[in-house]
């Protein structure tokens, strides 16, 4: 029987920590973790090139462009040859 991630936390000690591996797809990693038991963080600058469109549909933005607190799906441009692939995550 395998054990998902939070069974193994439960049988460690409390004041264990761990280094989450933050948000990535088959499509590639997306984020670099900053903190401990924290799965945000920094985009991956080197992973690939990021868009993001409004759900509203209108034209996608850069990385710098996004606002807080609105909603985007993410486009990705990859060095493999993925152009604005839309994850729908």
């Amino acid at each position: 029987r395998l054990l998902d991630a939070q069974e193994v936390l439960h049988r460690l000690p409390a004041k264990m920590q761990c280094m989450d591996l933050g948000y990535g797809a088959s499509e590639g990693k997306f984020n670099i973790p900053t903190q401990l038991n924290c799965p945000s963080g920094a985009a991956a600058p080197f992973a690939c090139f990021y868009e993001f469109q409004p759900l509203d549909g209108s034209s996608p933005l850069f990385l710098w462009e996004v606002q807080d607190g609105c909603y985007y799906e993410m486009l990705i441009t990859t060095y493999s040859g993925l152009y604005r692939y839309n994850l729908q995550d």
